[in-house]
């Protein structure tokens, strides 16, 4: 390979690394200095801030700030804070769905899925939506060819460069599947973002005994997808 081909390659990583970096943004008309400081007010309204919650028909079972008794047997959730349920969500959701590392839009919608399906099952849905992407990309028929054509070769050329490959859907997010959807992201956000979208509303349609609560799934899909669009407008 070229010095001109290894610096043409690292410039791409760096520049689809960059747009994962949060250092403040808008969601809303609201400024925020982190992504994830924006991301959990934003999961916190839409489970009902400091609200508890006991559904009949609820797995969750006793709930606050979306903090659950069923997934957290241990805690007083009556007595829980708003303090102790950000940290909650910075640990378990947000760093272990790899949200920090992911470009902002899509991290606050893998951030919500986290939460709202678990973490394996959103990284899972990540990986399936970037091997979608990629068949995409590859494709002359492919969504990406009628509406980014210009930018569908970009990203080939540059997916083609890198050697990214479909991944493997373990459900575990490492290295590879962050790169990929740096790559995609920085190339096609759109089309990354609405694939992930979509595996979300596949998998909610899909959840046994979802009829209760099909619509309210699909509602906060859709209001988490709306802020999402307004980072960085």
């Amino acid at each position: 390979m070229t010095d001109k081909a290894t610096t043409q390659k690292s410039a791409a990583k760096e520049t689809a690394k960059a747009a994962a970096t949060v250092a403040g943004f808008m969601l809303g008309e609201k400024k925020y200095d982190s992504l994830f400081d924006g991301a959990v007010d934003l999961m916190i309204f839409k489970e009902g801030g400091d609200k508890l919650h006991r559904h009949p028909r609820d797995p969750g079972k006793l709930t606050k700030y979306g903090i659950s008794s069923r997934a957290y047997p241990h805690l007083d959730i009556a007595s829980l804070t708003r303090e102790a349920a950000t940290d909650i969500y910075r640990q378990d959701y947000f760093k272990k769905a790899g949200c920090d590392e992911l470009p902002e839009r899509l991290a606050i919608l893998v951030f919500g899925s986290a939460i709202n399906q678990g973490v394996s099952a959103a990284v899972t849905m990540l990986q399936q939506a970037v091997n979608d992407c990629l068949g995409d990309i590859a494709s002359d028929d492919g969504f990406a060819a009628f509406m980014w054509p210009e930018a569908r070769k970009e990203a080939q050329k540059a997916l083609g460069d890198e050697k990214i490959a479909p991944l493997k859907r373990d459900g575990v997010i490492g290295p590879k599947t962050i790169e990929a959807a740096l790559m995609i992201s920085h190339f096609l956000p759109v089309l990354l973002v609405t694939t992930f979208a979509r595996m979300r509303a596949w998998r909610y349609g899909n959840t046994v005994g979802s009829a209760d609560f099909l619509k309210g799934w699909l509602d906060r899909l859709f209001d988490v997808g709306a802020a999402a669009e307004t980072v960085g407008a």
